[in-house]
C-alpha cells in the first residue's frame, strides 16, 4: 500500500521545512504549494489524500481554493486541514461551514 500524499498550502517557508521533516520521517509523501494557485495546479497534477490549507495567503486565499475544491465533482471529497494563523471564531466557522475537517491554529504543538 502507498503512503498518503498531502499538500501543504501556506505561504511561510518555515512551515513547509517543519511539516516536511515530520512527514519524511513517517514516510508519507507530500508537495509544497506556496500560494491558491499553485495549490489548485498541484491538485490537479498530484491528487492528494489530504490538504493543509493556510487562509491568509497573497493572491487566493485558503477560503478561495475551498471554494474551487468543492466546486468540482473530482477533487470536493479531498479532505481539508485549515493549518491558519487566523485565530477568531468567525474565521473558524467559516472554516468548518466550507466543510473543512479540522481547524488547527499556529503554532501547533
Amino acid at each position: 500500500m502507498s503512503s498518503p500524499h498531502i499538500l501543504i498550502c501556506d505561504d511561510d517557508p518555515v512551515v513547509h521545512e517543519s511539516l516536511s521533516l515530520y512527514f519524511d520521517n513517517e514516510n508519507f509523501t507530500h508537495s509544497d504549494a506556496y500560494d491558491g494557485a499553485e495549490a489548485l495546479s498541484l491538485i490537479h497534477t498530484t491528487n492528494p489524500d489530504l490538504i493543509l490549507l493556510d487562509i491568509s495567503m497573497n493572491g487566493m486565499d485558503g477560503y478561495e481554493v475551498l471554494e474551487h475544491l468543492k466546486s468540482s465533482e473530482k477533487f470536493k471529497k479531498i479532505p481539508v486541514v485549515f493549518l491558519t494563523g487566523m485565530t477568531d471564531e468567525v474565521s473558524e466557522c467559516r472554516g468548518l461551514e466550507m466543510d473543512v475537517i479540522d481547524y488547527l491554529k499556529k503554532p501547533v504543538p
